[in-house]
């Protein structure tokens, strides 16, 4: 999982956005870092995490959580 996220430069192109500071960027890719690794972890394919990942796109993360309650 590591080995595409570097492949992809994933944060470098989330860092390239506009519309979030680079610390707001960040914890979002620290956070997707973590759900892969679970999903990985938890023996899922790449398509089904892309697919757990469409599914909970707008739940709110565990930072927006901590922050907002």
């Amino acid at each position: 999982m590591n080995l595409a996220l570097r492949e992809t430069r994933l944060l470098d192109r989330l860092l390239s956005l506009p519309t979030e500071d680079a610390n707001t960027q960040r914890t979002r890719h620290a956070e997707l870092l973590v759900r892969a690794s679970d999903a990985e972890a938890r023996g899922l394919t790449l398509q089904e995490f892309a697919q757990e990942l469409r599914e909970n796109f707008h739940a709110a993360s565990e930072s927006q959580q901590v922050c907002s309650g």
